[in-house]
């Protein structure tokens, strides 16, 4: 484990012993269901649910809400998302919550494989578990927010998808998106930053980052907010003010919406001690809360068309 992912994860850490180790007797949780087969020690996913809200919106079924954890592409775990995905389920979504293959060993695009081989799976389990495939949000934090806009850059963008060697996945179609600290931007002055370096030489193998946009094969599907068109979902995007790593991306974010006429909602937290990189994580901090119920109602308002 290098330094910075060591870093990471012990952010994480003190993270979850705060937030994540508390009894939801209400829901049921079904832990590290290998989703890939070829790749299963990455390829797990956990799933949580209220069977007492099944049918909430649709009769038998529940609507679906799909968590990709960050961590810089370097490191994380699904079980440091727990709490946040407890609280989604809470409100009635069937929720799932994926691991996947973290560089320096893997690279983009294998991550975007892993997250489509988790797309197939919610497609072969949805009569299983009563999924209802045309109401399907999807979230992440960091790096998982890069990962989830890049998944609705190639529903949208079949070349994208084709480039990327990723197979079709027609039965779903993204309805929704809810981004926290989205990690999206691998240009302009952020690159500069020795932490943005290191990540984004263990996600693409390209060790000038002067020479990444001439040199890499992906770097049009990697730069996510160039891949924004107008058949978009919904957004909901958050960042803190003191959040050096994605405001300039987040912001880069949002002017591409804009110019594509995508409906999107967005907050910042300007509290003092909770702004920075993933704030909305530390849940028992007042702007996490402020957040965590916004984009709980936000969720609700996509899978009921409001």
């Amino acid at each position: 484990m290098s330094l910075l992912s060591t870093v990471f994860y012990i952010d994480d850490c003190i993270k979850y012993v705060l937030c994540n180790r508390f009894p939801c007797k209400e829901l049921t949780e079904i832990k590290d269901i290998v989703y890939d087969e070829d790749m299963p020690e990455t390829g797990k996913l956990d799933i949580i649910y209220d069977e007492n809200q099944r049918g909430k919106l649709t009769p038998g079924k529940f609507p679906v809400f799909l968590m990709i954890h960050g961590g810089g592409w370097i490191t994380g775990d699904k079980k440091m998302r727990r709490s946040y995905c407890q609280h989604m389920a809470r409100t009635g979504a069937f929720t799932i919550n994926i691991n996947y293959c973290l560089g320096p060993k893997y690279q983009f695009p294998d991550y975007m494989k892993q997250v489509y081989k988790a797309l197939q799976w919610i497609v072969n389990n949805a009569v299983k578990y009563g999924l209802d495939l045309d109401n399907l949000v999807i979230s992440g934090d960091s790096a998982g927010g890069h990962l989830s806009v890049a998944t609705i850059n190639c529903q949208a963008r079949p070349e994208y998808r084709e480039k990327l060697g990723l197979p079709d996945v027609p039965e779903i179609k993204i309805k929704g998106a809810i981004l926290n600290c989205p990690a999206i931007d691998f240009e302009g002055k952020i690159i500069n930053l020795p932490i943005i370096r290191t990540m984004t030489y263990h996600c693409t193998g390209i060790k000038n980052y002067k020479k990444l946009k001439s040199e890499y094969p992906y770097y049009e599907q990697l730069q996510v907010f160039n891949g924004v068109t107008p058949d978009f979902p919904r957004l909901f995007l958050n960042n803190g003010i003191q959040d050096v790593f994605t405001n300039c991306g987040s912001k880069k974010l949002r002017k591409a919406l804009e110019e594509n006429g995508v409906k999107y909602e967005y907050f910042c937290s300007y509290e003092p001690l909770n702004s920075f990189h993933d704030y909305n994580l530390k849940l028992w901090m007042p702007a996490a809360r402020i957040v965590l119920k916004k984009e709980k109602d936000f969720l609700w308002r996509v899978y009921e068309n409001k």
